[in-house]
């Protein structure tokens, strides 16, 4: 094709694309640019609509879009370590700087590609600990199919779906990357209800969400709960069922997912820690029971024989008691405040590494020394008071 041709075909082109817009009707494509600005201002609002779940997915993708800083340890996984390391007590014990990206629900391939965007936008940490909850490894990527459009772009998420093979959900995936309100139909509806049929609940509903991004913001991505003094430590057959304490095993898509992020952080010359988290001790004695436990240890040893520079802190038996906990899984801020002591103690020393097990000590409680989520919500109670006088 010579150059003459080439520098011809604009002028060829736009005759044809302006027939071929001519016949279309104009509301027609009135209605696209419609779609278009609609889809374009949900975008720039998901945090304002995403329910707390997700809201975790967003803030802590953002926190890696805007820059984590110097960060020598950074947390990933799902909600055990977003509510059981604390960044500020990792850094006023052993003094290295750290951030928790860890959210609600993750599985292997969220934590894999927090450990990866962080590392593409600049986060060059020393040492990575990660946590995966047993009931997480369990199945692939449908069960976030709200969220996984959140983090990951339409390439990603066409990976992610060939690789579960899963059609349905790499179509509704896409799609909803692609169209916001799509993703969000669900929470836009009850926005549009709560609002015209019952504000309160839309007011408390946007309280939630503020509140739970300022506790993060000022604990470095960690959620410090309060005390929960009315949980006894009690597990229903519900909550055995909801959280498979009876059985282990690992798809095949979060095994392959576990392996690239260990894979990931020492070709780079990251340490990799792996936290087993302690739960209630009442599911504990389920886990022992069922033989379940028993499996997860055999599990991640697996991994150790692969990755010899690979450190697996267990706490599963760090003594934690009932009243360390919010629910059957999830440490108050006390809690976190003694696992993330035992989880510093191993960081503090390079040289640990396979399976070390450790116990919690016990942590002069008095005042929380970190802002919990009660105060979040007074702090954030407050500013709306006096905005709305």
């Amino acid at each position: 094709m010579s150059i003459e041709s080439v520098a011809s075909m604009p002028s060829r082109w736009f005759p044809r694309l302006r027939a071929v817009l001519g016949r279309l009707p104009l509301g027609f494509l009135g209605t696209l640019v419609l779609i278009a600005l609609v889809e374009s201002a949900l975008g720039g609002m998901r945090l304002e609509i995403a329910p707390p779940p997700t809201l975790s997915w967003i803030a802590s993708d953002d926190a890696t879009r805007s820059g984590l800083g110097p960060i020598d340890v950074l947390c990933l996984g799902d909600s055990l370590i977003k509510h059981g390391l604390l960044p500020l007590e990792i850094e006023r014990l052993i003094g290295k700087p750290s951030f928790n990206l860890a959210v609600s629900a993750a599985q292997p391939p969220t934590t894999e590609a927090m450990l990866r965007h962080a590392l593409d936008r600049g986060a060059r940490p020393s040492a990575i600990v990660i946590g995966y909850s047993p009931d997480m490894l369990l199945g692939g990527p449908s069960a976030s199919v709200r969220n996984y459009p959140e983090i990951l772009g339409p390439l990603e998420l066409i990976d992610l779906a060939r690789e579960a093979r899963d059609r349905d959900f790499g179509t509704e995936a896409i799609i909803g990357s692609l169209l916001p309100s799509v993703r969000a139909r669900f929470e836009l509806r009850a926005m549009i209800a709560s609002t015209v049929l019952d504000p309160k609940r839309e007011r408390d509903r946007e309280v939630t969400a503020s509140m739970l991004l300022r506790n993060w913001s000022l604990n470095r991505g960690a959620q410090f709960t309060p005390e929960r003094p009315e949980y006894r430590g009690e597990v229903s057959e519900a909550d055995i069922e909801r959280l498979s304490a009876r059985r282990f095993w690992c798809n095949r898509l979060n095994m392959k997912a576990i392996e690239r992020t260990i894979r990931l952080a020492t070709d780079r010359g990251i340490r990799v820690y792996w936290l087993l988290c302690p739960v209630t001790p009442a599911l504990r004695e389920v886990r022992v029971a069922s033989g379940s436990e028993s499996k997860e240890t055999a599990f991640v040893e697996g991994f150790l024989g692969r990755f010899p520079g690979l450190t697996v802190i267990d706490a599963r038996e760090s003594g934690l008691p009932s009243d360390c906990f919010v629910d059957p899984i999830h440490t108050s801020g006390r809690g976190a405040l003694r696992l993330t002591k035992a989880a510093a103690a191993i960081l503090a020393d390079p040289t640990r590494t396979g399976l070390v097990r450790v116990s919690a000590p016990e942590v002069d409680w008095g005042d929380p020394p970190y802002e919990t989520l009660h105060e979040s919500e007074f702090a954030v109670r407050s500013a709306a008071g006096r905005l709305r006088r």
